[in-house]
C-alpha cells in the first residue's frame, strides 16, 4: 500500500513538474520559481482575518441556535464542531480534487481561515466553560492555529497539503455522535455499538491512512519545498501523529470489543 502510495505521489509530482516546465521553458526548476515567487506567495491578510472573524461569528450563532433543543455548554460545542467539520471536510476534499500542489488557491485559504476561526472560537469556549479535556485540545487548537496562520503568512501555496490534513475532521460527527449518545445515557443500544465501530475504522482511514497520504506527499515533494514548509511540514506531522494516536487508546477504543445489547428473554 505504501509503495503504491508513494508510486502515485511521484507520478503527480513529475507530471506537474513536466507541466511547469513546458510553460517556463525547462531551465528553470520548481525551486526556483517558488523562491523567485516567495514574497507573492501569501495569503491577503485582510481577507483572510475577515474570513477569520465570519467564521467565529457563525460559530457563535450556531451555538444560540443549538441552545434552543441542546441545554447543555458541551452538546453545543458539539453542534458547532460538526458543521465546521463537515463544511471544511466538503471544501478540503474540493480542494485536493480540482487544485494543483504548490499553487495559491482562494477555496483553499478560505478552507484554512474558516478553521482557524473555528479553533480560536473553540479554544476560548474550552477555556472559558472548562469543557473537558481541556489541555489536548487547547494544545491542539493553539498550536494548529498558529502554524496554518504561519502557513497563510509565508507560504500561502502550501494549502493543499493542509487540505489533505483538513479531511480528518470527517471522524468528528461520530466522535461527536458518540459524545452524545453518552450525555443520554444510551450507551446500551444497537446505534451506540453500530457508532464505536464506525468510529474506530473511520479513525484509522481518516486520521491515520490521511496522515499517511500527508506523509508521502511531504516526501515527494521534498526537493521542490521552501525551508518554511519543511518545518511546517515536519513539525504538523509529528504533531499530529502524537495527537492522534494518544486519542485513539484514551477516547476510541476503550472498552473494545464491543457488542450489540443482548435482548432478555423472559422465562
Amino acid at each position: 500500500m505504501l509503495r503504491s502510495l508513494v508510486g502515485s505521489e511521484m507520478c503527480i509530482r513529475d507530471r506537474y513538474q513536466r507541466r511547469v516546465r513546458g510553460k517556463t521553458g525547462n531551465t528553470i526548476t520548481l525551486r526556483a520559481n517558488s523562491q523567485r515567487a516567495e514574497s507573492t506567495m501569501r495569503a491577503p491578510a485582510a481577507h483572510v482575518l475577515l474570513v477569520l472573524l465570519i467564521s467565529a461569528a457563525c460559530c457563535q450563532t450556531i451555538r444560540r441556535l443549538s441552545a434552543r433543543v441542546l441545554h447543555t455548554v458541551e452538546l453545543q460545542s458539539m453542534a458547532v464542531s460538526t458543521v465546521h467539520s463537515l463544511l471544511v471536510s466538503a471544501l478540503a476534499g474540493h480542494c485536493c480534487v480540482h487544485d494543483t500542489p504548490f499553487t495559491q488557491s482562494t477555496m483553499g485559504e478560505a478552507c484554512v481561515s474558516i478553521t482557524i476561526g473555528f479553533m480560536l472560537w473553540d479554544a476560548r469556549d474550552l477555556w472559558v466553560y472548562n469543557i473537558p479535556p481541556v489541555a489536548p485540545l487547547l494544545a491542539h487548537h493553539l498550536l494548529s492555529s498558529f502554524l496554518m496562520a504561519v502557513m497563510l503568512g509565508t507560504a500561502a501555496e502550501s494549502t493543499y497539503p493542509v487540505c489533505i490534513l483538513l479531511l480528518t475532521e470527517m471522524t468528528t460527527p461520530v466522535l461527536n455522535f458518540k459524545a452524545y449518545l453518552e450525555a443520554k445515557s444510551s450507551t446500551s443500544t444497537v446505534l451506540y455499538f453500530a457508532t464505536r465501530w464506525v468510529l474506530v475504522v473511520g479513525w484509522v482511514y481518516f486520521r491515520f491512512f490521511i496522515l499517511l497520504r500527508f506523509g508521502v506527499f511531504v516526501w515527494a515533494w521534498w526537493d521542490q519545498m521552501r525551508l518554511i514548509q519543511h518545518v511546517l511540514g515536519v513539525v504538523i506531522g509529528l504533531f499530529l501523529l502524537a495527537f492522534n494516536v494518544t486519542a485513539f487508546f484514551e477516547v476510541v477504543v476503550p472498552g473494545i470489543p464491543w457488542w450489540p445489547p443482548q435482548s432478555s428473554k423472559q422465562d
